[in-house]
């Protein structure tokens, strides 16, 4: 069993699953794969799967507090089910840190995945609500 692509993005559930590919959600997952053939059941997998796309979600949009500026060499970008991916080479960061240190990374190719913010999608949408 593998669970990394099970959930399906959704009108009703705007949770989107790409924190899953990071070091991070591939350990998870990997941890999960493990444990359901003997000690988990496969539905709870996939609820600790979304919790923690959700998790991911909000724990970013709430306490990152660093800005990041970039340029670099456009190669190719696309855009599809408002999901923009972005390929840069030669590409070269700024990252501003708060307290004021700035810090310059530079490297050969950069692949950017830009996806509107789902919890505050979903934040609003229930706010309209009431």
């Amino acid at each position: 069993y593998h669970y990394k692509y099970t959930f399906k993005m959704s009108r009703h559930n705007p949770v989107y699953e790409h924190y899953r590919k990071t070091s991070i959600g591939d350990t998870l997952t990997e941890a999960l794969d493990e444990l359901v053939p003997y000690k988990v059941p496969a539905r709870l997998a996939l609820t600790v799967l979304s919790q923690f796309d959700k998790s991911m979600c909000e724990m970013l949009s709430q306490k990152l507090k660093s800005k990041t500026a970039f340029k670099g060499h456009l190669h190719t970008y696309r855009h599809i089910d408002n999901v923009w991916t972005f390929f840069l080479e030669d590409a070269e960061f700024k990252l501003t840190i708060p307290g004021g240190s700035t810090e310059f990374i530079t490297v050969d190719k950069l692949k950017i995945v830009a996806v509107k913010d789902a919890v505050e999608a979903d934040k609003k949408k229930n706010a309209k609500k009431a």
